[in-house]
């Protein structure tokens, strides 16, 4: 209902706003026939059925121009079937309705999904599939430069961080391996999006029919989103054996080198 009324309110400010160009576009027009000493026309006058015309046509050019431009109903649209996320119809992103905590999970979704297929490219070791769950902190920590803080996404295991982007990355039941399920060799990271959308409607559906479970408990930063995690590499659990971090590929260079990778128990 919420966001019908907002969807209804919208439409109205782009249809003033039409209304308003127009009428700006006609006094523009008639001060400069005016400054050239030109005669001004003026709307004939009142006269029988020829006098609707010009305002009919005033009508249906004011509708065409606010069926081009209207805003959509992000409920309506067909998230996986989309072209382009940048435009799903009348200008509008798919990503409009996105709240910060829409964008944190889906910044989430891309980290840990890169870390899994850079760890696997990185070790080059057959026996090593990917990061155990006990340290995907710790990794995550050598690859970002900051730390998986998981008060930050108002829970209290890494396992449960990674439940809120379950369908992008996962821990395996058997081994505990981080995997992801998207491909290494992505087209586009316009999935990202497109996940993050569905699990937005998903959510929201819910919490209107009074769910409050579904209501995520994100810390909201006071700076920018990229650097609300606390700064600094992620710290082991006491007692842990944690291998050292591996190079990373390209970009995603950690800040020590160790001379060589020490494999790990599953």
């Amino acid at each position: 209902l919420a966001a019908k009324r907002e969807l209804k309110a919208k439409q109205a400010a782009l249809k003033k706003a039409i209304q308003e160009r127009k009428a700006a576009e006609e006094a523009k027009k008639k001060a400069k026939a005016e400054a050239a000493g030109e005669d001004v026309e003026m709307p004939p006058a009142a006269e029988g059925e020829g006098a609707e015309e010009p305002e009919k046509e005033d009508e249906e050019e004011e509708e065409e121009a606010f069926e081009e431009f209207k805003p959509v109903d992000m409920d309506e649209v067909d998230i996986f079937g989309l072209e382009d996320i940048s435009d799903v119809g009348g200008g509008m992103p798919l990503f409009a309705s996105f709240g910060f905590e829409d964008w944190a999970t889906m910044t989430l979704r891309f980290e840990v999904n890169v870390l899994a297929h850079s760890f696997r490219k990185d070790v080059k070791d057959p026996d090593r599939v990917g990061i155990p769950l006990e340290h995907l902190a710790f990794y995550y920590g050598k690859y970002f430069k900051k730390n998986l803080n998981t008060k930050f996404y108002g829970v209290e295991t890494i396992g449960e961080v990674l439940d809120m982007v379950k369908d992008t990355v996962y821990a395996c039941r058997k081994t505990k391996v981080v995997a992801s399920r998207l491909p290494e060799d992505l087209e586009s990271w316009n999935i990202l999006a497109m996940l993050t959308e569905e699990v937005r409607r998903e959510r929201f559906r819910r919490v209107e029919m009074g769910d409050e479970s579904a209501k995520l408990k994100l810390s909201a930063p006071a700076g920018p989103l990229s650097a609300t995690p606390q700064p600094g590499p992620a710290s082991p659990s006491a007692g842990m054996r944690v291998p050292p971090a591996v190079r990373p590929a390209t970009t995603l260079r950690p800040s020590t080198m160790p001379p060589r990778p020490v494999a790990v128990s599953a």
